[in-house]
């Protein structure tokens, strides 16, 4: 079970049988008689006044049995997130966690990824245990996290690149010098002013921060603002269905887009994000041909996972 750090297991076990009593369970959750209508509020009043922190659920052992119960509470799990104690005979007493480490794992499992999901934040300052030293592309940023699996901070102290920091706004440059650099340095469009008009449709990156801070997501203590993955086509189909097991809006795709783009396209539209990695950046880092991005606001990421068990794109049966 989840102990909390103010309270035993005796305390616990006493408190959660009146708040089964109270939503209209029986006071052991084995016996069967199960009212699936819990209130969310109720459920949520207990695990924040005993917990101090929302969780996704609740082990409880009780005559040596183990109850899981479930509690969807998306709203709950996107505040506070804290770090916590798993003590039941599953999990070795006293093992900390991180909130996001089983979603990880989750969605790695369920949808075959070869690469752990990154998590993006921005930040008026760097993560303590980031790497601030390295100088980096955007691009080359997302490479180092994936494969050597460190936090990295991006700012304009250790870009190399000009355009990834306007893209992700740590840095805006004038449309003009944009446009050149888009057609004469990438040969993207026939001229400046296609590609000037060309961006001027586009979403336009702001600041967000002093610091893009990427690392791994199994690894991210703070709410990251979107999760990005590296996927082929086939788990690309898969967790955007998850991610519109609960509603799909159609979404824009803007050709000629590189990955620092998706960091901005994702937040501005708040939905989800594809991008089919431009051919100079898989050139440079001999990335695979059949690998693309899949961004996702932290929201939409964590309706992905809990789906998982109820979607045809995941595991149910159909």
């Amino acid at each position: 079970m989840l102990v909390p750090r103010a309270h035993g297991a005796d305390a616990l076990l006493r408190l959660f049988a009146r708040f089964l009593c109270k939503v209209g369970w029986s006071a052991s959750p084995c016996s069967g008689n199960h009212n699936p209508a819990i209130k969310q509020i109720v459920f949520a009043e207990f695990v924040e006044a005993h917990y101090g922190s929302p969780f996704a659920y609740v082990l409880v052992v009780w005559e040596f049995s183990v109850f899981r119960l479930h509690a969807r509470l998306p709203q709950l799990q996107r505040c506070l997130r804290k770090r916590y104690i798993m003590a039941d005979p599953l999990w070795s007493l006293g093992r900390e966690m991180s909130a996001f480490r089983e979603q990880a794992r989750r969605i790695v499992e369920v949808l075959g990824l070869e690469w752990t999901p990154i998590a993006g934040k921005f930040s008026d300052s760097a993560d303590k245990k980031g790497d601030s030293a390295r100088r980096l592309r955007v691009c080359e940023a997302f490479d180092v996290v994936r494969r050597e699996k460190v936090v990295v901070n991006i700012s304009k102290d250790n870009c190399t690149c000009a355009g990834g920091l306007h893209f992700i706004g740590l840095s805006p440059m004038p449309l003009e010098r944009l446009g050149g650099l888009l057609a004469d340095g990438h040969k993207a469009y026939e001229s400046i002013e296609v590609a000037m008009a060309s961006v001027r449709k586009q979403l336009q990156p702001i600041k967000r921060g002093n610091v893009l801070v990427l690392g791994p997501l199994d690894k991210f203590e703070g709410d990251p603002d979107l999760v990005i993955l590296f996927v082929n086509p086939a788990q690309a189909d898969r967790i955007l269905g998850l991610a519109s097991f609960k509603g799909a809006e159609p979404f824009t795709y803007y050709p000629a887009s590189n990955i620092c783009s998706t960091i901005t396209n994702t937040l501005a539209k708040g939905r989800p994000e594809i991008n089919f990695v431009s051919v100079f950046e898989r050139r440079a880092h001999e990335w695979s041909p059949n690998e693309l991005i899949v961004a996702l606001p932290l929201k939409d990421f964590e309706t992905a996972v809990e789906s998982i068990p109820h979607s045809g794109y995941g595991t149910t049966q159909t």
